[in-house]
């Protein structure tokens, strides 16, 4: 893992505990911050958030399900 891939990851975790300090859901701090950790990470951002097997929405709904 290379130094921004690690700024990714704790600048995801402080988006989230931002977003819960003002009050956000935490259903829309959690993708919004999981998009800050794959922008670091350089990762395809669509195919993880959005794709058909193994995202992060398919999870999420899922959980909520």
């Amino acid at each position: 893992m290379d130094l921004l891939g690690l700024l990714g990851i704790l600048l995801g975790i402080a988006t989230i505990i931002l977003f819960i300090i003002k009050k956000f859901n935490i259903i829309i701090a959690a993708p919004i911050a999981t998009i800050v950790v794959l922008l670091f990470n350089d990762v395809p951002i669509l195919e993880s958030v959005f794709g058909k097997e193994n995202s992060y929405m398919t999870a999420l709904a899922k959980f909520v399900g």
